[in-house]
């Protein structure tokens, strides 16, 4: 009951007494309720937009599925039946697995889908190991060493840049 007090008291301080009619969980506002929790138990909500980790959001994420059982049996809902209606919005996936998390993921891939095809243009137009180059921060020095998506390059004062191919150019003989 822990989860519906503290909602309770939120809704009073906060002046949101219309919500959820300000009464511990019925059989009459239990769907309100159900609604309210698959609501917080949406990904975005339940990490706070990733602010939450760890034991903390397990924590209240099983502080949310206790409050939605308690829910779910006075609605006569068993197991994963659930408030299964089109307007759900509790993911099928476990929350920790959000689309976020899939689509970052995604993301990553194809920027450095990307990063290695840019180097792959550089080592074509000339950057290769021994080359002279200007760094973007007007340090020069010979490259190094060429990794998947970056190039290592040891400045003349010996420091050692680890820089995309778009910040440096390729220094021109004679000078």
């Amino acid at each position: 009951m822990n989860y519906f007090e503290k909602t309770l008291n939120h809704l009073r301080l906060f002046g949101g007494t219309y919500a959820l009619g300000l009464s511990l969980p019925t059989k009459d506002n239990a769907r309100k309720w159900l609604e309210r929790i698959e609501n917080e138990l949406s990904p975005e909500n339940l990490c706070c937009d990733g602010e939450l980790r760890g034991a903390p959001l397990r924590a209240k994420e099983r502080e949310l599925l206790a409050a939605q059982k308690h829910c779910q049996s006075l609605l006569g809902l068993t197991g994963d039946n659930r408030f299964a209606d089109q307007f759900s919005v509790r993911p099928a996936v476990h929350p920790f697995d959000t689309a976020l998390r899939v689509a970052n993921r995604h993301f990553r891939a194809k920027r450095n889908s990307e990063r290695r095809q840019k180097l792959h243009q550089a080592v074509m137009t000339g950057f290769t190991i021994g080359k002279r180059v200007i760094l973007s921060n007007g340090h020069r020095g010979k490259i190094v060493k060429i990794n998947t998506t970056r190039v290592k390059v040891q400045t003349d004062d010996n420091r050692m840049w680890s820089v995309p191919p778009r910040c440096m150019t390729l220094e021109r003989a004679g000078r």
